[in-house]
């Protein structure tokens, strides 16, 4: 038997680096995001400019990782589960911004 068979690397892959900064400015996105529902839902829809500009930071905060997410996944030999997870973050993030907002213009 050929001894490279049985060869086990017990070198972990580390992260991308790109990866933790999708993952950050996703989870960054949707607490704002989350901040102004909130805010709009307490105030019967009402929400204010202050809100607007809110979802506006969250979003562009989403585009961001979405973009950092990408970058990261054209680091070869990388772990890039982080960067899986904050384009996923990201992505129902802006979906859900996109329903809310064809809902409010159907009314």
């Amino acid at each position: 038997m050929d001894s490279d068979q049985f060869w086990v690397s017990y070198v972990r892959k580390p992260l991308a680096k790109h990866g933790f900064y999708s993952f950050f400015l996703a989870i960054v996105g949707l607490g704002l995001f989350c901040y102004a529902l909130r805010e709009c839902i307490r105030s019967n829809g009402g929400g204010d400019l202050t809100m607007s500009a809110v979802v506006l930071v969250g979003g562009l905060f989403q585009l961001a990782a979405i973009g950092y997410g990408i970058a990261a996944l054209t680091e070869k030999e990388k772990n890039q589960w982080m960067s899986w997870t904050g384009m996923a973050l990201a992505g129902v993030q802006i979906f859900t911004c996109a329903v809310i907002v064809v809902m409010v213009n159907m009314r």
